[in-house]
């Protein structure tokens, strides 16, 4: 695609096709999807410059189990990914991030069956400082991802269902702020959604919190099940 305002791609009743290198350059949103985008690949996508968002998801959707592999999402000035509707299994696989104005936002208003992963990705330098926001009841994993300078996750919904896995911080980069960290740990959220080996492995990989948390997050993570 070369520069231009409008849409990369518009996907749709789709089920089981791949993509490969595709380049989406300053557009208004790279790519969004329609009802019925099932099981479809991505390699090594490279979106540059999107003027609002580089994946749109929007509400009221049937989608399942889509995959990104590797590739790259920068300079989106609104979002990086934007899911309004469950993802039911949307995974990003070692995907780089970069100045985006947040990384991958999800306000869906519905829990999907399965949770959307992003693994082995890198956050960088977001314009707002915030990699992965959850605004709704989404179901979101994030494993062995690294995060430089930016919060990894910024919670701001008690019914979000969040779980981390052997993340690294880097360049004094938070897990959570006081703001989520006081979602955390609020009754209706902590008992009811967030899992316990979410707290336990952000404190086996050293976890960061403003200091007035750590005692907090610290008791949560000693009396974490295994199950």
């Amino acid at each position: 695609n070369t520069p231009a305002v409008g849409r990369g791609m518009l996907i749709k009743e789709s089920f089981i096709n791949s993509f490969y290198a595709p380049g989406y350059f300053s557009l208004n949103d790279s790519i969004e999807f329609g009802d019925n985008t099932n099981a479809n690949n991505w390699y090594d996508i490279n979106i540059e410059g999107a003027q609002r968002d580089g994946f749109t998801i929007p509400t009221g959707l049937n989608i399942n189990r889509n995959n990104v592999y590797g590739g790259t999402i920068e300079g989106a000035v609104v979002n990086g990914i934007h899911m309004t509707s469950p993802g039911n299994g949307l995974q990003f696989n070692g995907t780089y991030f970069e100045a985006n104005g947040v990384d991958a936002l999800f306000d869906a208003t519905a829990t999907g069956v399965v949770p959307s992963v992003l693994s082995d990705c890198r956050f960088v330098a977001t314009t707002g400082g915030q990699a992965i926001v959850v605004t709704g009841p989404s179901r979101v994993i994030a494993e062995r991802c690294d995060n430089n300078g930016v919060e990894l996750f910024h919670v701001t919904s008690a019914s979000a269902i969040i779980r981390g896995i052997d993340n690294i911080s880097k360049d004094g980069a938070l897990e959570f702020s006081a703001a989520s960290v006081g979602n955390l740990t609020s009754s209706s959220f902590n008992g009811a959604n967030v899992k316990n080996d979410t707290l336990r492995s952000f404190e086996l990989a050293g976890i960061r919190v403003p200091v007035t948390q750590v005692g907090t997050i610290s008791t949560l993570a000693a009396g974490a099940s295994t199950t």
